[in-house]
């Protein structure tokens, strides 16, 4: 067993939140509605980029065309836009993801952590919700077809003695869902009119989970950017390239060393070192020195 509470931040213990993914959606969704000059839209299908002399000018809405300065292309690790921009890059590693909500029986108690579990070719993260709620995710290498991934999902789950007896008598709230790959490339992260954000710039696998964290921090980066729309055109993006990546380089690094099995022994010897990988995932901690280009407001570390 290895422990890694979040490492103290200015002096002060740092906590992380878990919530379902519906609700934080519309928390974020009714902070922008609520933001002056901004108007937020719901049932907006986008189609495509609508692309004019080499620039991207806009999007294609529901079937109209929408013209703005700056184009922000946020669609997802499966970004639409990345791929009919000729960004893309094919994914190095392929793993499935998978996951379901339970509701736990009442005298279950559960401690307020993340445990993860490991099996064989996968782990499975095990997160405590509001309101007597249990989330189960897992990892897995993508492999030659066995059993369907209900039954390998339900399996993996009942193998784990520490899991069965927290799920005895739980209701599954959610159907399984999943998704592969995990991670996805682009060649870069914007092209002239445009900008790719979160998991359309390039996602890694979320084995840290501090996909959202990180979203959420370039997305200030890029809020520093905007004003100079106007005056400066696109000679600004190339720049904010560099420092996205900067910001974003120590989450990388750990992300692609970060194989949990290898390097358990060293956690459990160390136990500090798991804090500090915590504290790395969660963006207030740079692997070695200081945090290059962070913005100037911390941003939660999600559970």
């Amino acid at each position: 067993i290895a422990t890694g509470p979040f490492p103290r931040r200015h002096e002060r213990v740092a906590t992380g939140f878990a919530q379902r993914r519906a609700v934080l959606d519309r928390v974020l969704f009714e902070a922008a509605a609520a933001t002056p000059g901004v108007e937020a839209r719901t049932q907006a299908m986008v189609e495509a980029p609508l692309v004019a002399g080499g620039r991207v000018v806009g999007l294609v809405v529901n079937g109209e065309a929408r013209r703005a300065p700056l184009t922000v292309a946020a669609d997802g690790v499966h970004s639409s836009l990345r791929r009919a921009l000729g960004l893309d890059r094919a994914a190095r590693h392929r793993r499935v993801g998978m996951r379901a909500h339970f509701r736990l029986a009442a005298e279950t108690e559960v401690a307020p952590w993340v445990d993860i579990l490991l099996g064989a070719g996968h782990e499975l993260y095990v997160t405590p919700l509001p309101h007597g709620e249990l989330l189960v995710a897992a990892l897995a290498e993508v492999r030659a077809p066995g059993a369907p991934a209900e039954s390998a999902f339900d399996g993996w789950c009942a193998a784990q003695p520490f899991l069965a007896q927290r799920l005895r008598g739980a209701a599954r709230l959610t159907p399984l869902r999943g998704v592969s790959p995990l991670t996805a490339g682009a060649r870069r992260g914007w092209a002239p009119g445009v900008v790719l954000l979160g998991d359309a710039a390039g996602s890694l696998d979320p084995i840290t989970g501090g996909g959202m964290t990180h979203a959420l921090e370039c997305a200030e980066l890029l809020a520093g950017y905007v004003p100079r729309v106007i005056d400066d055109g696109d000679r600004w993006l190339a720049e904010f390239e560099r420092r996205r990546r900067a910001l974003l380089f120590d989450y990388a690094l750990l992300t692609r060393g970060s194989g949990i099995g290898p390097v358990l022994a060293a956690l459990r010897a160390w136990p500090p070192l798991l804090s500090h990988l915590v504290g790395v995932a969660g963006g207030t901690r740079s692997l070695f020195g200081a945090r290059p280009d962070a913005p100037p407001r911390p941003s939660p570390a999600l559970g």
